[in-house]
């Protein structure tokens, strides 16, 4: 048996799937999309930096303040270690990877990291949140990349120079790479 770098869940847990799905009047929906990507992402102040209160309820609250305020900026889903948020219908794009072509051609997933959170049990709910979009939109795996390559790929010139290092821990190997957690989506 293949020794797994990210742990799951014990399979009596199950994970609560929460459609708080913004309303139709949000300024952070921008119109009908068909996704050909799926977006990696991961919210967090930094290791250690994000406190408990930062949980799925306050970036709920922030997505919906952002829609409600005039911005265009959201995601469509939010993944902890025991559920997740989405927020917005995958056929609806939104303004989450700083690209005009990605916000119209892809969903965007995020990994909540805040204190208090299972790390390992986030990072393996993405990876299955991920898997199931994957399956549903027939979106190959090659298509599921991270919010910088998104930048990286298209971009303007100045989002292509600089662009966000997200998700950190991934890029930086911080408990994984990016390849293990393509290896945890197949799995």
């Amino acid at each position: 048996k293949k020794n797994h770098i990210f742990k799951r869940p014990n399979k009596n847990i199950r994970v609560n799937v929460e459609e708080k799905i913004l309303p139709s009047n949000s300024s952070n929906l921008l119109g009908p999309q068909v996704p050909k990507y799926i977006v990696i992402y991961e919210v967090s102040l930094g290791t250690g930096k994000s406190p408990s209160e930062f949980n799925m309820e306050h970036y709920y609250k922030k997505i919906y303040d952002a829609g409600q305020s005039g911005s265009t900026i959201g995601y469509h889903y939010l993944v902890g270690d025991n559920s997740i948020y989405h927020f917005i219908p995958d056929n609806i794009a939104t303004g989450h990877t700083g690209t005009d072509f990605g916000n119209h051609k892809s969903i965007g997933v995020e990994r909540l990291i805040c204190k208090g959170i299972n790390y390992e049990y986030a990072i393996h709910n993405q990876a299955k949140l991920i898997a199931t979009l994957m399956l549903k939109h027939n979106i190959p795996l090659s298509n599921v990349i991270t919010h910088k390559e998104m930048q990286l790929r298209y971009g303007s010139e100045e989002r292509r120079n600089n662009p966000k290092q997200c998700p950190g821990r991934l890029i930086a190997g911080f408990r994984g790479t990016l390849n293990d957690f393509r290896t945890e989506i197949k799995r």
